[in-house]
């Protein structure tokens, strides 16, 4: 059996030790793109690389079967009391940083027949909370991605799924890393442009 291969490209430094733990205890090579180097990883990209990260992966590793990002919100801010200018470049700034890693891999996940692309974010429970314009813009906007990338990378034989978390993730490391092991096994095949929530309770959302 071949040997899958990972990029990992997460903020929390606990999401990242659960994840990694998964994917390597499931027999898949980890990269990792990050400050220190995780048990599990076989290969760490300094954040300062990031936009090499999939290039690097692909020439060490053979290939690339795998990438798990998150998308990260702004921080919170009243919109009538944002500067425009300010408040779009926050948007743009969170959504540029999975958005170029996702565009980046695409060409090498094209070339297996079995690739997964797993976000994770916080999706609509993000406008529940204050002065979370800008969060729930960039949230959206990221549910949107990953279901019209499904439908879009589908041909390509490439699954796009999103895990949500509440916007206070610090218990959900555990959980997200459940998530995504399964979003990546064989189990999961035929999942693509779902959004699974980690956790229990909250509203159920489209």
């Amino acid at each position: 059996m071949t040997t899958r291969n990972a990029l990992v490209a997460l903020s929390d430094a606990t999401q990242v030790e659960r994840v990694v733990e998964r994917l390597a205890g499931d027999g898949i090579n980890v990269a990792l793109v990050g400050d220190a180097t995780v048990p599990g990883a076989a290969l760490v990209v300094a954040p300062h690389e990031r936009s090499t990260a999939v290039a690097r992966v692909a020439k060490e590793f053979g290939s690339l079967d795998i990438l798990v990002t998150d998308v990260v919100s702004p921080a919170p801010r009243r919109f009538t009391e944002s500067d425009p200018a300010d408040w779009f470049s926050a948007v743009h700034s969170a959504l540029s940083l999975p958005f170029s890693l996702i565009r980046a891999a695409v060409h090498e996940l094209t070339a297996g027949t079995d690739a997964r692309i797993v976000v994770v974010g916080h999706g609509w429970a993000s406008s529940d909370d204050e002065d979370s314009t800008a969060s729930a813009a960039v949230q959206g906007a990221a549910v949107a991605l990953v279901k019209t990338l499904a439908r879009d990378l589908g041909s390509a034989g490439i699954t796009v799924n999103e895990v949500t978390i509440p916007t206070d993730p610090a218990s959900y490391a555990g959980a997200i890393a459940s998530a995504v092991g399964y979003l990546v096994s064989p189990l999961a095949g035929a999942t693509t442009g779902q959004i699974l929530t980690a956790g229990s309770g909250g509203e159920i959302r489209p």
